[in-house]
Parts: C-alpha cells; structure tokens; sequence
C-alpha cells in the first residue's frame, strides 16, 4: 500500500466497484460530456461521502488526501487533515509529485479491497502490518449537515 505511482482503469472498472449505487446513477446522469472521467470521479467521492457522512470511512488512510483534492477542486469541506497519512498515502505521477487524479483512483482501489473485506464503518486500518491500528476520525465530516 502507499504510494501509487501509475494507476490506469477503464470507466468499467469503477461501474463494477460501485455497482447500482444511487451516488453513481445520479452522477452519471448529471455528467455532461465536457466534464470528463477526472471531474467525475472527484464528482462521485463528493456524492458518495455527502450521501452519508461515514462514507468517508471507506476510503481509509487515502481520505486525507482525497479531502485536500476535493477541497482544491472546490468541493466545501472543512477541519483539519492529516500530512503525515496523507504524504504517506497519496497517489505520485512519474515526476515524484502528489497528482490529485491519481490519488483520486487510488482512493476508488482502497475502498474497492476495504468493501470486500472489511465492514461497513470500520473505522481502524492497521497501516504498517505490525498491529498498531490507526483510527480515523474526521469530525468535521461526520457532525457536517446532510
């Protein structure tokens, strides 16, 4: 796990991690054809997380991250991240620099393997294999209105 410095997956790839959810039908529904795949995916994590606030948990250690991404693109989220987990899991293109669009997928992958194995609303991720567990909080997401 870590850092991804390549990730390329077809738009079918992530039909089939998100199934028949509502946050996808409404997403594609609302897609223009001039919005593109990138805009998308940011677009659906913002779907996913504002249709119930622990959705975040899913996205475990990459949701620093994807947070600090959405928030760059304009998404309104608040409080406080995490550089330490979010410079450790983070998506790098070939220059060694923090890329948001991959970080985005990478994001997609990790809830991908934490739905098949883990469930919903766990909010513990043993990180480093050693069995020190990593709690994630973001309050400011979970006490936000729908």
């Amino acid at each position: 796990m870590g850092v991804i410095s390549e990730v390329v997956l077809p738009l079918e790839k992530y039909v089939a991690i998100i199934g028949n959810t509502k946050a996808f039908k409404d997403t594609i529904k609302s897609v223009s054809l001039t919005m593109g795949f990138k805009a998308m995916l940011a677009r659906l994590a913002n779907k996913i997380v504002r249709a119930a606030p622990q959705n975040y948990l899913r996205f475990g250690p990459y949701w620093w991250v994807l947070k600090a991404a959405l928030i760059a693109r304009g998404y309104a989220y608040t409080g406080e991240l995490e550089p330490l987990i979010a410079g450790t899991y983070c998506g790098l293109n070939e220059k060694g620099e923090l890329d948001a669009d991959i970080t985005i997928v990478a994001a997609f992958e990790f809830a991908e393997m934490h739905d098949a194995a883990q469930f919903q609303g766990v909010r513990q991720f043993d990180l480093f294999g050693d069995g020190e567990f990593y709690v994630l909080m973001d309050e400011s997401v979970e006490m936000a209105p729908l």
